[in-house]
């Protein structure tokens, strides 16, 4: 059995996407599956020897780059998909470009991360964008769904056959070892990982933070992944929190510390299909403060600190339980050590396996 994975979501520099099938990966041999991947700056993928794509300007951005590593990427995989040497096609994200090369008798299994589009419109500026997602899921002989909320919507959303989607949570990388005892910030801070798109609700985080940092002169907030942009910066800059609202560029390691110190994790979307920092937060012990949406209660179960996420008081009142109540912090740290215990990629990777299996 030979299981053909395509270049999309290695476009990505970091994200969810990637770091699950590379995770994933791991631990499937190696001659089981090809990565079609020819130019990439990925960086769980090329830490973790699956592949050896090409690179152009690696480590500098210029315009146009990830359109070319696009198109590029395109070409190659659609000489793959043509060739037929699998047995089934795993794209990994939803452009539908493959299916018309995809011969005869080869399966198709697509992995829907969420219905993001479908179930909060508002916040995506051009849905017909998203409208791929929903032709390639119809199109597949199985989808998998990375948590029972996702199934939910693929069938209440889109009339999906319930025998069609499988579950399957995403795993937990081991708890990185050795890190240096020094921290990458001298004050205490909140930590906010991953985009500042809409539906991940930023904005009222921010407006959250700022009326705690009125109270807490020494606690500061750090958010990972690009640095401001100039509407993230005036904002910013209207609250006056300039030298208190951090960007960070952070490598694995540097995140894992920065999980280890922060004094809580807050993850205020509206809505996600998994929330893999919330695992991630568990991991080095840090209390996790989150969304009582979608499929967040699924995942934290009982070892998160919950809140509406379109209500600003709700959000700075949970954050600032787990500020003031060490007790109440300690047992959320207790729990997420125990809740951590349901997820493990080798064990992706084995339902993963049985799935491609079942469909030959």
């Amino acid at each position: 059995m030979k299981i053909l994975f395509d270049y999309q979501a290695f476009i990505q520099r970091y994200g969810g996407v990637p770091k699950y099938f590379v995770e994933m990966l791991k631990y499937f041999p190696k001659e089981s599956f090809v990565l079609s991947v020819p130019f990439s700056d990925n960086q769980f993928l090329m830490e973790s020897g699956l592949a050896s794509p090409w690179h152009i300007a690696f480590d500098r951005g210029f315009k146009g780059k990830y359109q070319l590593y696009s198109q590029l990427g395109q070409i190659y995989s659609s000489y793959k998909i043509c060739q037929g040497r699998y047995d089934i096609y795993h794209p990994t994200l939803y452009r539908i470009y493959g299916t018309k090369f995809l011969p005869k008798g080869k399966r198709l299994v697509v992995t829907i991360h969420d219905l993001n589009y479908s179930k909060i419109p508002n916040l995506y500026p051009n849905p017909i964008e998203y409208l791929p997602q929903k032709e390639i899921a119809i199109r597949a002989d199985h989808i998998i769904a990375i948590s029972q909320n996702t199934k939910k919507d693929l069938i209440e959303q889109w009339n999906i056959p319930e025998n069609k989607i499988t579950t399957i949570y995403h795993g937990i990388s081991d708890k990185l070892m050795n890190l240096s005892e020094n921290r990458l910030h001298s004050r205490r801070y909140i930590l906010y990982v991953g985009y500042r798109a809409p539906y991940k609700n930023w904005r009222n985080c921010l407006i959250a933070y700022s009326r705690i940092a009125q109270k807490y002169s020494d606690v500061d907030l750090i958010c990972t992944g690009s640095l401001f942009n100039k509407n993230e910066a005036v904002q910013i800059a209207k609250l006056g929190l300039n030298n208190r609202v951090i960007a960070v560029k952070a490598s694995e390691v540097e995140m894992a510390i920065l999980y280890r110190d922060a004094e809580l994790f807050v993850y205020p979307s509206f809505y996600e299909g998994f929330g893999m920092p919330i695992l991630e937060a568990m991991v080095y012990g840090c209390p996790v403060v989150l969304s009582n949406a979608s499929c967040f209660p699924e995942i934290a179960g009982d070892a998160g600190a919950y809140f509406n996420p379109y209500k600003v008081e709700d959000i700075q009142y949970s954050m600032m339980k787990v500020l003031d109540d060490l007790h109440y912090r300690k047992e959320l740290v207790k729990k997420g050590v125990d809740r951590i215990k349901m997820f493990s990629w080798k064990k992706c990777a084995e339902q993963h396996w049985a799935l491609y299996k079942s469909l030959l």
